[in-house]
Order: C-alpha cells, then structure tokens, then sequence
C-alpha cells in the first residue's frame, strides 16, 4: 500500500514539532481511508480540533512509529516536502501558485535553507507581475513568461531532487 501524500507534509510538521491539530486528524482519517489501520491512527481520528495540540503531535508521532515511518531531520523533511509540493504542481494536482505559496511559507520558516530560496523570489515575482508590469525579482520574468519560468524550474528542480523524496514506501 501506499501512503497518502499528504504523510509527506505530517512527515515535515514531526520535524519541526508543528502542525494545526485539524491537518493531523484530517490525515489520521486520509490513512484508515487508505487502509492503513493502527491503534493510534484510530485514536488521533477520534480528536476534535479542540484537543490540546500537544497531545495530537504525541499520538500522531506514535501512529507514525506504529506504521514505521521513521523521524528524520528538519532539512531532509523540509526538501522532502518541497518535492512532493513541486511533484504535485507538475502533475497538475495543485495550482503551482499555491505550491509557490506553501513553499514560500517553508522558506519564511526555515530561512537557513538557501536552496529554497528561488521559490520566494519566484512566488513575488508571480505576485508582483499580477498587479504591476514590473517586478524585481527573477531577471528577465514578465506577465508573458513567469508560469514558463516557473514550469522549467519546477521541472529542474525535480530532476535534481528525485532523491530527495522521504522514504515513505
């Protein structure tokens, strides 16, 4: 079987110790969906939003022990996560604006992270060019080429980060 894709986000969020209780229980739910079934899969299911946020990172840290997804670091997360954000948009899952979004968001939180940091200035070039004919961002993108741009770069990125996919299968 194969796990949601959204494990690859709850993968990141461990790492970081973050997370809104409602992505957690939503991805309890996505799990027993999928088939997957383990004691506390079904106990994070049976959250309300309300629950502490502790307590839901606690039980969502052991259903991911219980399904042998293992920890790994902030960094391998974090492009693990950028990847499977990129992967989506090229395969036309999401908008690649919104992929841009989530990955600025990850930039913003983990400014250390400098190959992350061509998705910021593509994400307000994007956002310039939607309200202006000029922004100073990526040299040489204008309302006519920046979704091109944007494309090729996703495309790139993903050929040099095949690896860099978490080890979720």
């Amino acid at each position: 079987m194969k796990y949601p894709a959204s494990t690859v986000r709850i993968s990141y969020y461990r790492a970081k110790d973050i997370g809104a209780n409602q992505e957690w229980i939503d991805w309890a739910f996505e799990m027993i969906d999928a088939g997957f079934e383990t004691e506390s899969l079904l106990y994070l299911a049976s959250f309300s939003e309300s629950e502490s946020s502790w307590h839901v990172r606690e039980i969502g840290n052991k259903a991911l022990l219980e399904l042998g997804i293992v920890a790994v670091e902030i960094e391998t997360a974090m492009i693990g996560y950028a990847t499977s954000l990129v992967q989506m948009a090229v395969e036309s899952k999401i908008n690649p604006l919104t992929a841009l979004t989530k990955l600025c968001k990850i930039y913003d939180d983990n400014r250390q992270v400098g190959s992350l940091k061509d998705f910021f200035l593509l994400y307000y070039a994007k956002t310039d060019l939607a309200d202006s004919e000029m922004q100073l961002y990526w040299t040489a993108a204008t309302r006519e080429n920046i979704d091109s741009i944007i494309s090729d770069y996703f495309k790139q990125w993903l050929s040099t980060h095949q690896e860099s996919t978490l080890p979720l299968d």
